[in-house]
């Protein structure tokens, strides 16, 4: 006889769902995960585009956040109407600025005049969270996932 009985395809079956179940919890941390750091990739250059279109044109630019948009606009004043780029933030993703963050203009030469503290989580999952840190002159660095631009591990969503 050629073929599978029924018991050997159930017992088949059976087995390939106890994998799966397994395999599920590890797969939605997974994607999680990414999009954490998708959200900070972004962010992160979305941060790089409005610095160097600054230095590139020699005028002044300015990141605007409005009901979870944030924005790109020439000029120094998020009244401006000239908008270059934004950025919307994902669903179920946590995007907090330190106060003295928004809104944050680059000038002409690269440099900011606030140094601000970005900091990515899913929910308020912030041993999985990243941070972005802008330097006064410009310089925009992104912290190792759960850590600050110390190393010390990250102890909340908010900076």
């Amino acid at each position: 006889m050629d073929g599978f009985t029924l018991i050997e395809l159930m017992i088949t079956i059976v087995l390939l769902a106890i994998f799966a179940a397994i395999a599920v919890p590890s797969f939605t941390s997974f994607i999680n995960n990414n999009r954490v750091q998708s959200a900070s990739n972004e962010l992160s250059s979305l941060l790089q585009f409005a610095r160097s279109t600054a230095v590139q044109n020699n005028t002044t630019y300015i990141l605007c956040l409005n009901s979870g948009t944030w924005i790109v606009k020439k000029g120094n004043a998020c009244t401006s109407t000239i908008e270059l780029r934004s950025l919307e933030t994902p669903t179920g993703i946590n995007i907090a600025a330190s106060s003295s963050a928004m809104p944050m203009t680059f000038n002409s030469n690269g440099t900011t005049s606030n140094s601000p503290s970005i900091i990515i989580c899913n929910g308020t999952d912030a041993a999985a969270g990243y941070k972005i840190k802008v330097n006064n002159s410009g310089h925009i660095r992104v912290s190792n996932k759960g850590m600050d631009e110390t190393g010390a591990s990250l102890t909340s969503c908010t900076p």
